[in-house]
């Protein structure tokens, strides 16, 4: 079909009721890439369309090797994970074998991160940070509410810290003026 027409007839539905945003939501037939492209054109518009089975396995795929690789340099400290990978690669003829960083051997070698503390791979230390704990109980003769927390290591503190300074840097990174409208 045209482009143009669900763009406007929801022009047409936002103003006569007052609406600042719509979301759309179609199957793939009605939400076609072309519809789409079209449709980012609108601002306050956005969309769900149905994805196949392949392409939901896919997306999840994806979104879980990115959220990997995020935990990955976040907590890199942490890690026997090499911090200085990136900058070795401009440096390295990318024909020959790549050579772990001066920091990655000392990381091998001492098992200690710059802290002092142990390093670990990112499935324990996950493993480690899945089993922190917030307990909360209401007696019934109190009305107050109790509530308990599991004790944090040294190690878990800090990884906690490196998360959350990784998400506050990542926010501070989208301000509202350079988002894209969909």
């Amino acid at each position: 079909g045209d482009p143009t027409t669900v763009g406007d007839q929801v022009e047409k539905v936002r103003g006569r009721f007052g609406l600042e945003r719509v979301v759309l939501v179609g199957d793939r037939g009605l939400l076609t890439e072309t519809q789409i492209n079209h449709l980012k054109r609108h601002p306050g518009l956005g969309w769900v369309s149905a994805l196949r089975h392949h392409q939901i396995r896919l997306f999840l795929c994806l979104l879980a090797y990115y959220l990997q690789w995020h935990l990955r340099l976040a907590l890199a400290p942490l890690l026997f994970d090499d911090e200085d990978l990136e900058a070795e690669r401009v440096r390295r003829d990318p024909v020959l074998a790549a050579q772990p960083s001066d920091s990655a051997k000392r990381k091998k070698s001492k098992r200690l991160s710059q802290d002092g503390l142990p390093l670990q791979s990112l499935e324990t230390l996950m493993a480690q940070m899945a089993t922190r704990a917030r307990h909360q109980c209401r007696l019934p003769s109190e009305e107050r509410l109790h509530i308990s927390r599991s004790s944090v290591s040294t190690r878990l503190s800090r990884a906690t810290r490196l998360l959350k300074g990784r998400l506050d840097a990542r926010l501070r990174s989208l301000s509202p003026e350079d988002s894209p409208q969909s």
